[in-house]
């Protein structure tokens, strides 16, 4: 009868494309990161290639590294929404719990793995695909096309930014 009765899905939709645009963010954030780290672990992945590592290793392993950080902060994520969600309910006058079921832990699981695959992408082909003799020696051979990459990411990123600020 012309009766709203729930909430309105164009809220819900605008907050999930701006979560995600967040969680992009952040991603592009850990790759940069991971990158930049990556003058400390020359030696290391060096030595790897020269006790006969393959790429293929190498990428699972920075790949796994990736999805462990990501989990690592989801847990930590679960448990500040838990401990702050009674002070939520009483600021927005709602009655939000937390209650897991499969639907949930999959859509969970598929954001977790999503998450850690994108934002280990770069760092783990990057990484893997190093000269073995440069790694040793602790030198980085950095080319005009990684540059631009990396700014690239980073420009995308502060983009990003910029919109969610003036439109959100």
């Amino acid at each position: 009868n012309g009766v709203q009765k729930g909430g309105r899905i164009d809220y819900v939709k605008l907050i999930a494309l701006v979560a995600c645009l967040i969680l992009l963010i952040a991603c592009i954030n850990f790759m940069n990161l991971s990158t930049a780290n990556a003058s400390r672990r020359l030696k290391e992945i060096g030595l790897k290639k020269a006790l006969g590592s393959r790429r293929k290793a190498l990428i699972f392993q920075f790949l796994c590294e990736s999805i462990f950080i990501t989990f690592i902060s989801l847990l930590a994520a679960l448990a500040i929404a838990d401990l702050l969600i009674p002070q939520f309910n009483e600021v927005t006058g709602k009655q939000l719990t937390f209650s897991f079921s499969i639907q949930y832990l999959i859509i969970i699981s598929f954001i977790l793995f999503s998450t850690g695959i994108i934002a280990g992408s770069y760092p783990a082909f990057y990484l893997s695909g190093l000269n073995t003799i440069t790694t040793l020696k602790g030198k980085l051979n950095i080319s005009i096309g990684e540059v631009f990459a990396r700014r690239g990411l980073v420009i995308f990123q502060f983009v990003l930014s910029v919109i969610l600020i003036v439109f959100v």
